[in-house]
């Protein structure tokens, strides 16, 4: 060191109780400061680029669970918390799914994303099989009642002075009556009524 921060002048090294093995403590003490205070700015840069990644990184569940497994919790979580939607609105189910478990983005991920698509994919045709099943179930029960709902849809047309039946009147029936039948049924009752009060103003 040939020039001194402290003396403003030329280090008088052989004079000077800074110097000690050869070495100015003075400058080994700046030359640490600097060096640290690198060192901590290089630390911080990478715990910054770090943490933006870790921000935005996929969970470890979501890498470990199988697409037939996110289905299952698919299924579960549109079951729960949406019972009343069918399965074409699972795609936003899927967003409102994962959003719940704190993941935003797959998107940078396409292997997830991948992923996802595919438990989506499966969650969809169990849930439209089981919609299927339900539906059946009640096309077939409600068949069993309809010729007692044809009666009492006559009555009613007859009770109001109606000739005939439009879809808002079976509709308006329906609504009196709180009952909720499929379309199927519905359009059943709509023919099969007024066949039957056309039937009876002829005889």
């Amino acid at each position: 060191m040939s020039f001194c921060p402290f003396l403003r002048e030329k280090c008088p090294k052989d004079d000077c109780m800074m110097w000690r093995d050869e070495e100015c403590l003075v400058a080994s003490f700046l030359q640490g400061v600097s060096q640290q205070a690198e060192t901590s700015a290089a630390v911080s840069s990478e715990d910054s680029i770090i943490g933006v990644h870790s921000a935005g990184a996929v969970p470890e569940w979501l890498k470990e669970i199988s697409a037939e497994e996110l289905a299952e919790e698919l299924i579960e979580f549109k079951n729960k918390e949406y019972p009343e939607l069918n399965h074409y609105l699972l795609g936003r189910i899927s967003s409102f799914y994962l959003a719940n478990k704190g993941v935003s983005d797959l998107y940078s991920f396409p292997e997830m994303s991948m992923k996802m698509s595919k438990a989506q994919f499966i969650a969809e045709e169990k849930l439209r099989k089981e919609e299927e099943r339900v539906k059946k179930e009640q096309l077939g029960k409600e068949k069993e009642e309809l010729p007692s709902l044809v009666s009492q849809c006559v009555d009613w047309a007859k009770n109001n002075g109606l000739a005939r039946l439009t879809v808002a009147d079976v509709d308006t029936y329906l609504i009196e009556k709180d009952l909720e039948i499929l379309q199927e049924t519905k359009r059943a009752l709509y023919a099969m009524a007024n066949v039957r009060m056309k039937s009876k103003s002829q005889s």
